[in-house]
């Protein structure tokens, strides 16, 4: 990156802030609803809700968890459904299991032994004979009858479709504890239809359930951006990335969803070159020990050079899906905070701290460390800012230009040009200071030519942990930017004179976009310690031990972003939904796009579409999906209605399609069985409205697995396997197969294999249809 460029486009910012900061900004503004409560009948607090619309009625229903105090503490899984009127009704649908006991009923009378002593004997009470028992059933919960799991807090936890079926399923970062009978996991929830849910007990997630009490953070606190989804094989099933800290010490795993059933925990990362790593520890396997027996003393075994094939152990940060080489894969950056080693003779003493790893996909389902290609991009950014690079091992100028421990790390397309950037917010590594900027990636085989801009946002420290919210609140079509931390900025505000002058410290900011990329000026300030903002009711939790219960999305159904939590109020507990009644502002969606055209090869459709503007003028994010004729085979990034094109779920930005050609945009879908499909694509805009799928059907000759298929007709098709030859069809008709010399080289019925051996053109006859294939 040149610096002129860096210092142009600062300056740029500045200019722009200023002239915004005298013109006045826009702001958002909220109007509580305080019945939803008393509607669904649970109220709660210490739960993160989920919205998003589990029936796919067009309405969004909320899910959440929490404790409630005014039923002595117990816990339910609350799902509170869309009446589509603006109401809402609970099913609160419990599973009790009762315990009963008798105890015997003892007569008024009694008769004294030695009253002095107060020695006395009890008799039984007795009725026709009988002893009078008294009968005590003991209520014990044990789950909701819709399948759905008890969860304390859950910030970060993320909707996605598991198993490719088209409802919202979810993973909750649960905390456990308050009453709730766990303790702090990874809950998997599988959508059933029907308002039915189901607890997917995985073993891959169950493996890094965490062990504490009450006052335990679940993953550190830093749960927002620790876990992402994506489908990095490309095989239709939603993967898992997530960062943390368990028993087993800090780590980065990347969970495969193996066919809609359960995960599997994937060890797939070559590492950089023994010789240029410079902190080797996790990444590479370490020899035995060797004991002296004279001494008693156990010599430590030395780094081999060997690869775990793990990715680099890091806790307390942010890891991401992003396609930064635009080859149509999805890549993976990490960073947070690595543990460093003693000495070792092979390399002596590795220094921890806060890191950054780069990890590209080599599309065979490993991954390549390819940090050490951004080093000399790293350097251009450390010269500006000061900071003298490594003298012994390059690759540590990566860590210092952009490394992070309890940051945020976003995939995202910033600058709107129709390209995934990489957002980094609050950063303190090296000794750079707090800073809010995102990188450009280069395109091709010059992707780690990176260039970082500014965003035009505070910085503040912990916002991962403390609270964060990400969308186009204002209708401008620009991402607006909630945080809750720790901003050493100076306030230039003259409308908050507590703080102007001073640094922000422990605050809250909402930084609303002024229709301009990068345009920000002075955010919306609050309190850090006040729950009320901007008329909205975001939760103040208590100071930095736990996380923010609240999350956002359309909740009455006026298109418009509203914010929805939990929270103990002056109603004690609390689920309060806060509606967008901000002034002026107006959700139009993008321009449709315009489909290209659909490419086919051996178990892949490429489609191909034209960009779609925003009513900003940039360019849109996309949702793709591909569906089988016969319904068998369903494919799509972020679940959607399909008829109306409407989201129904909120999932982070790097979910969606952004991959860039010069003059166009495609998505690939792989590993595709042969047959007949329809393919769509709609456009998407930071306030999730989106437009309906523009479709085209294609098929897809040969799958993956080398069988071929050609239509026939809507009614009828053919399936070649090696020589095994199948005409499908909807009803049982004499097949017959001719040669090209008119010679029958098979018969049978359709839907039964028929053997046809040698090569060539032939002919396949069924009732009145007639079709050519080439074996």
């Amino acid at each position: 990156m040149k610096n002129a460029t860096f210092f142009r486009m600062m300056a740029l910012l500045c200019w722009i802030g200023g002239v915004m900061a005298t013109q006045g900004q826009d702001v958002v503004t909220f109007e509580q609803n305080r019945d939803f409560r008393d509607q669904v009948g649970w109220p709660v607090h210490r739960g993160c809700p989920i919205v998003a619309d589990f029936d796919n009625d067009g309405f969004m229903d909320v899910y959440y968890g929490g404790t409630s105090c005014e039923n002595g503490w117990a816990c339910r899984g609350v799902y509170a459904r869309s009446n589509g009127d603006g109401t809402f009704s609970g099913n609160l649908e419990a599973i009790f299991e009762n315990d009963t006991t008798y105890n015997k009923l003892y007569s008024k009378d009694t008769v004294w032994i030695d009253k002095e002593n107060g020695k006395y004997e009890l008799k039984d009470s007795i009725i026709d004979g009988k002893v009078v028992m008294d009968t005590v059933v003991t209520e014990t919960f044990v789950g909701m009858k819709n399948g759905l799991p008890v969860s304390l807090r859950g910030f970060g936890s993320q909707p996605f479709d598991f198993n490719s079926d088209g409802l919202v399923d979810f993973i909750t970062l649960n905390q456990g504890g308050n009453m709730s009978g766990l303790n702090p996991r990874y809950t998997l929830v599988k959508n059933l239809g029907g308002g039915q849910f189901e607890i997917v007990e995985d073993a891959a997630l169950a493996a890094f359930n965490y062990t504490g009490d009450d006052n335990f953070l679940f993953n550190e606190g830093s749960q927002y951006a620790s876990l992402v989804t994506g489908d990095y094989d490309r095989d239709g099933y939603t993967d898992v990335l997530v960062t943390g800290q368990a028993s087993e010490g800090r780590f980065v795993k990347l969970f495969r969803n193996i066919n809609g059933e359960r995960f599997e925990n994937m060890d797939v990362f070559h590492p950089l070159p023994f010789d240029i790593e410079p902190n080797r520890n996790g990444l590479y396997k370490v020899s035995e020990g060797v004991y002296d027996p004279e001494t008693g003393v156990t010599t430590p075994g030395d780094y081999t050079q060997e690869p775990t094939m793990k990715a680099k152990p890091l806790s307390h940060g942010s890891v991401a899906f992003i396609d930064f080489d635009n080859d149509g894969w999805l890549d993976i950056v990490a960073t947070g905070w690595a543990d460093g080693t003693e000495d070792k003779t092979s390399v002596g003493v590795e220094v921890g701290g806060d890191e950054i790893r780069f990890y590209r996909n080599l599309q065979n389902g490993e991954f390549q460390d390819v940090t050490d290609k951004f080093v000399k991009a790293a350097q251009n950014i450390l010269d500006i800012v000061g900071i003298a690079h490594d003298s012994k091992y390059e690759v540590r100028d990566v860590f210092s230009a952009w490394g992070m421990d309890s940051g945020l790390m976003l995939a995202t397309d910033f600058d709107q040009d129709g390209k995934m950037d990489l957002w980094i917010h609050g950063a303190v590594a090296g000794g750079r200071p707090r800073f809010s900027n995102y990188l450009v990636f280069g395109l091709g085989e010059d992707y780690a030519s990176v260039e970082e801009w500014p965003t035009g946002i505070l910085p503040a420290h912990t916002v991962a942990k403390l609270g964060v919210m990400y969308a186009d609140f204002n209708g401008d079509d620009i991402p607006d930017f909630y945080q809750r931390g720790c901003c050493d900025e100076i306030c230039q505000d003259e409308s908050i004179p507590e703080k102007f002058g001073q640094a922000y410290s422990w605050s809250r900011l909402f930084s609303v976009s002024e229709g301009q990329v990068g345009a920000y000026g002075n955010p919306q300030y609050a309190d850090y310690w006040t729950a009320e903002c901007w008329g909205a009711r975001i939760p103040q939790s208590d100071g930095d031990t736990q996380t923010m219960d609240v999350a956002f999305g359309d909740v009455n159904g006026d298109g418009l972003l509203d914010i929805m939590c939990t929270d103990w109020t002056d109603k004690a507990d609390d689920v309060v939904p806060s509606y967008n009644v901000t002034d002026g502002v107006e959700i139009i969606m993008p321009d449709e796009p315009e489909i290209i055209k659909a490419e086919t090869g051996k178990g892949y459709i490429t489609l191909k579409w034209d960009r779609s503007e925003m009513g900003n003028g940039n360019k849109a994010m996309y949702n793709v999906y591909a569906r089988s004729k016969d319904g068998s085979v369903f494919r799509i990034l972020v679940p959607a209605n399909l008829e109306t094109g409407k989201q129904l779920a909120y999932q982070m930005f790097g979910t969606y399609a952004t991959t860039y050609a010069e003059d166009y945009q495609y998505y690939t879908f792989d590993k595709l069985p042969a047959g007949d499909y329809t393919v769509g694509v709609q456009a998407v805009n930071y306030a999730y409205a989106a437009t309906s799928f523009v479709t085209t059907d294609v098929t897809l000759e040969e799958g993956v697995d080398g069988v071929k298929s050609i239509s026939i007709s809507a009614a009828l098709k053919v399936t070649l396997d090696g020589d095994a030859l199948t005409v499908v069809a909807d009803d049982d008709i004499r097949v017959n197969i001719y040669n090209m010399q008119g010679a029958e080289v098979g018969r049978g019925m359709t839907n039964e294999a028929i053997t046809v051996n040698g090569k060539g053109v032939f002919v396949v006859k069924s009732g009145s249809k007639v079709a050519k294939i080439v074996k």
